[in-house]
């Protein structure tokens, strides 16, 4: 009797596990390479891989709601990038003639990659300079942000509550006091443990505080990574380093933490600005 028992709880979830399998594949019959990774997945770690399905790939609304935000984004980048002249430009490039002034011939192919991969525009009138650490980058965007005059605009996957943190919202606030546009921008996965009591001084100076997909128990895909700062159109940060401690060395848990971020002064300062803008109006209009 005890054997039989233990037999079916052995087959039954087995089988019920082939059943999902097979709905998956239905679910994601719109994405190929999905099904098969989460069927193969779903066989080869049946009780597992029923677990990550739910935590990670069970979830069409957002995949129609971040494939919205995709057209959005490449409207956007048509009024902004003129993306029809762009393609003029690149028109004859199979033909190998010249897509650019002659002092970028040798680059053509890889513009025309960027554009065609990600929507990225050429432009030569940048300074750029590379930030190794995180006390080069942290004490040269602190002083920018000094310096502000119109905007600044702030993107991060991750902002600690620590001695860096709170030296940024210091920073922060009192620019918004000043009149100048706050806008910060973090992720509900990265930043979770980051308190909302947080931001409070920031708000009530002005500034505007807005949080990507606020994560719960069993939602922890769907992230925006991008460390994006933008201070009044044309200086910019990008790169590797979050906001924490650990990119300072201060952390014992991590010690030394090299990482690499580059200062943008030019017409690429206003590009990244619009991706903060488009990624601002997305999760925005969610409130």
């Amino acid at each position: 009797m005890i054997h039989t028992v233990l037999t079916y709880l052995g087959i039954v979830p087995f089988i019920l596990n082939i059943i999902f399998s097979v709905i998956i594949v239905f679910y994601e019959r719109k994405n190929p390479t999905a099904t098969w990774v989460w069927f193969m997945v779903l066989l080869l770690v049946p009780y597992i891989g029923f677990l990550l399905y739910i935590m990670l790939g069970m979830d069409s609304r957002k995949h129609r709601v971040f494939a919205s935000k995709q057209q959005n984004d490449i409207r956007l980048y048509e009024e902004y990038l003129s993306i029809s002249t762009m393609r003029n430009r690149f028109a004859n490039i199979d033909n190998k003639n010249s897509a650019l002034e002659p002092k970028f011939e040798n680059l053509n192919d890889m513009v025309y990659l960027n554009f065609i991969s990600g929507r990225g525009n050429l432009s030569s009138d940048n300074d750029v300079h590379i930030l190794n650490n995180g006390h080069k980058k942290f004490e040269s965007l602190i002083s920018d942000i000094k310096l502000a005059k119109k905007f600044i605009h702030m993107e991060y996957y991750i902002l600690q509550n620590d001695y860096l943190g709170r030296r940024i919202l210091d920073e922060l606030s009192k620019k918004a006091s000043e009149g100048v546009k706050v806008r910060l921008y973090v992720d509900g996965m990265g930043s979770y443990l980051t308190s909302k009591r947080f931001y409070k001084n920031l708000i009530s100076k002005g500034g505007e505080v807005c949080i990507f997909y606020p994560t719960n128990f069993i939602r922890i895909n769907f992230r925006n990574h991008r460390k994006i700062a933008v201070i009044d159109g044309y200086k910019a940060y990008i790169g590797g380093m979050n906001i924490g401690d650990e990119y300072l060395g201060l952390s014992k848990k991590f010690g030394l933490w090299r990482d690499m971020h580059i200062k943008i002064m030019g017409t690429a300062a206003a590009e990244l600005n619009l991706r903060f803008i488009m990624d601002w109006n997305f999760s925005s209009s969610k409130k």
